[in-house]
């Protein structure tokens, strides 16, 4: 479940380092992931939960894709700029990967999920958005630069900086898939 949303944030900065906390099993089955900074077994006890929190430093963000009391406890007490919890409430009958793979470029999958009204982040670099975003879908949110360059319509960028695309942080896309809610 956790793999297509690592996935994800890999290909929004692909020098992402991740600590992995969570039980024996959970962190043994992500210890050799190639981003992997440091690997955690949390311990059952909250007063040592509290204390590990404080000992892992601060993080750009958090991410938990359970929605235990343990779990949040862990996320009001980890240092991050931005913390995601999965809400088993908010999203009733529907598997949290879908939840954490919501996020597309210009492509075709964005277009299926226009037809389908499926709430969406789509990122838009060098395309243009009002002409080819998901005009029928009130449940898509574009996350775009306002460059001057913008839209160049092409696979390469003609300047070498590819800017419209690298400006585009992860911290913006996840802040847009929150207010999908």
């Amino acid at each position: 479940m956790v793999t297509p949303a690592i996935e994800n944030i890999e290909n929004f900065d692909n020098d992402v380092e991740i600590t992995f906390i969570g039980s024996f099993v959970s962190v043994g089955a992500m210890k050799n992931h190639p981003n992997t900074l440091k690997t955690v077994i949390l311990d059952k006890k909250y007063s040592v939960l509290y204390k590990t929190a404080k000992d892992l430093g601060n993080f750009d963000a958090f991410f938990s894709f359970k929605s235990s009391t343990r779990s949040k406890f862990l996320k009001f007490c980890v240092s991050a700029k931005s913390k995601y919890q999965f809400d088993k409430n908010k999203h009733i009958n529907c598997h949290q990967v879908k939840i954490y793979n919501n996020v597309v470029n210009d492509s075709g999958p964005m277009h299926v999920t226009a037809a389908f009204q499926v709430p969406t982040v789509a990122i838009f670099g060098p395309t243009k958005d009002d002409e080819t975003s998901q005009w029928m879908n009130d449940k898509s949110i574009i996350v775009k630069k306002n460059l001057d360059c913008q839209p160049c319509i092409k696979r390469t960028c003609p300047l070498k900086h590819h800017e419209c695309m690298k400006l585009v942080s992860a911290v913006e896309v996840l802040d847009a898939f929150r207010g999908l809610s």
